[in-house]
């Protein structure tokens, strides 16, 4: 026959198991090898931080020995504060863990009445790297100016001017060269032929204007004065128009020369009447006006002709 539990043991088993399952829950987890495990500890070096000085801050991590662990570097965004340096001290190993920690000097320029700081350590996991930060630790803020003073200070001027030495600017210069040689190039390659083309026609344009200015001028005063002067003045400008429009000795060539490098049946009767009259020594000549006009004609439609094969038609007028 089977003996009967006692109750009291089933009430006092209930009560072990309880009371270590609330020891669990209460008491920090402490890894393996007994070594300890916390949460970074930070600290500011003083109470009051004045704006614009420098002020250090201490950071500390103990850890189990095998962990590996990173503190920020000069890398790390300090905003908002400004990094000036940092000292590292060796790792120190006991039977608690390992203990890394660093003093960072830092400055403000913070005007709010605290400042509050918590730099994080990142912990090798295998894989990657987590952010544990400490407690944030606060400091209250003094600033280095005398706000009580601000409306005392007068503003002094210095009128005299700094001499500076001037410096050419060679890489931009090069820069610039470059980019006009380029573009020089690039123009010509796409639209050399057509400036050139244009170039020209404009040039024999204006020569033929002042050459239909001066041969009317001296066309008129040859038929409203008889001036013999005049008459021997617009056939020597038109021998010189002629000349660089053909690109021929035209100034050296008799009436016959010119006419047979001229093939209108006009112009030889047009010149000998200028001759009779250069040479004759009388304006009085009924064809004399006449004449001119043939002159002037025959040097328009050469004009015609030049500017047409320049421009690409080459159908003579």
């Amino acid at each position: 026959m089977k003996q009967a539990f006692p109750v009291y043991r089933l009430i006092f088993r209930v009560n072990a198991v309880c009371l270590a399952a609330l020891l669990m829950w209460l008491l920090p987890a402490v890894p393996a090898g007994g070594q300890e495990k916390a949460a970074p500890s930070g600290r500011i070096d003083r109470d009051t931080v004045r704006t614009g000085e420098t002020f250090s801050y201490s950071l500390s991590y103990r850890h189990p020995s095998g962990e590996e662990v990173f503190f920020p570097d000069s890398t790390y965004n300090f905003s908002p504060f400004g990094f000036r340096s940092q000292e590292v001290f060796s790792t120190r190993t006991d039977k608690r863990g390992s203990l890394d920690s660093a003093v960072y000097h830092l400055v403000s320029f913070e005007v709010t009445p605290v400042i509050e700081i918590a730099l994080p350590v990142f912990v090798w996991n295998g894989k990657d790297c987590t952010a544990v930060y400490p407690a944030k630790d606060t400091g209250f803020v003094a600033l280095s100016v005398d706000r009580a003073r601000l409306d005392t200070l007068a503003l002094t001027s210095r009128p005299e001017l700094v001499a500076v030495k001037e410096r050419l600017n060679y890489p931009a210069l090069l820069g610039g060269l470059l980019i006009a040689a380029v573009t020089a190039f690039l123009v010509n390659w796409l639209f050399g032929e057509r400036i050139s083309r244009q170039w020209k026609v404009f040039r024999l344009q204006r020569r033929h204007r002042e050459f239909t200015r001066g041969f009317n001028r001296h066309f008129l005063n040859a038929k409203n004065r008889g001036s013999i002067q005049d008459v021997e003045k617009a056939l020597i400008l038109w021998k010189n128009y002629l000349e660089r429009l053909e690109n021929k000795p035209f100034t050296t060539f008799t009436t016959r020369e010119i006419s047979d490098n001229i093939s209108d049946t006009s112009l030889s009767e047009a010149l000998k009447e200028t001759d009779k009259v250069i040479y004759g020594f009388s304006a009085q000549s009924e064809d004399m006006g006449n004449s001119l006009l043939t002159l002037n004609n025959v040097a328009q439609t050469l004009y015609i002709n030049k500017r047409r094969s320049i421009i690409g038609v080459n159908t003579p007028v």
